[in-house]
């Protein structure tokens, strides 16, 4: 996607959808229209994690889930159902760390929690659940520094400060 970039725009026939431009007139059109019909996908919060963009879209059957492209048509899929049937995980606050993107999403089960991808399926994953609180740690304001990833969540304590180097025993609130 080195000369193109994708948008959300809208138009009566398809609603809100994803588009894909080369900064030009005759280079501008919808890349697909993941919600079918006039419907809305409302495709947010694009990101990009090496030659691929990743995104939230709702297709209407699955919910707001994490949604993958490459620029084309074909190349534009729902890359994880996290939260499974017509629940949405939500995913947001993307934050790329070390060639793959954090962020927080429910998976319908433990809440919101810190997630990780590589933009592949098999390399979408929590990275740790950090509380039993119903609604789950919510973690964000996600930054990078120092070669680590710190973000906010609460862990039962309240609201803490914590540091990831992107794995589950490197995931612990800073201070406690």
């Amino acid at each position: 996607m080195r000369d193109k970039f994708v948008f959300s725009a809208g138009n009566e026939a398809s609603g809100l959808e994803i588009w894909v431009s080369n900064g030009t007139e005759a280079g501008t059109a919808l890349l697909k229209d993941i919600n079918p019909g006039p419907e809305s996908s409302v495709s947010l919060f694009f990101t990009k994690i090496g030659d691929k963009v990743v995104f939230q879209a709702n297709d209407g059957t699955a919910g707001y889930e994490l949604w993958v492209t490459d620029g084309t048509e074909a190349g534009t899929v729902l890359l994880k159902d996290i939260n499974p049937g017509n629940g949405s995980s939500t995913p947001y606050g993307f934050t790329e760390y070390n060639n793959r993107l954090y962020f927080q999403a429910d998976n319908g089960t433990d809440g919101i929690e810190l997630w990780v991808t590589d933009g592949t399926p098999a390399g979408t994953t929590v990275v740790k659940y950090s509380t039993t609180l119903e609604g789950g740690s919510s973690p964000r304001n996600f930054a990078v520094s120092n070669n680590l990833l710190y973000f906010r969540a609460d862990d039962q304590r309240g609201d803490e400060i914590w540091v990831s180097d992107g794995t589950e025993a490197g995931t612990v609130s800073l201070k406690t």
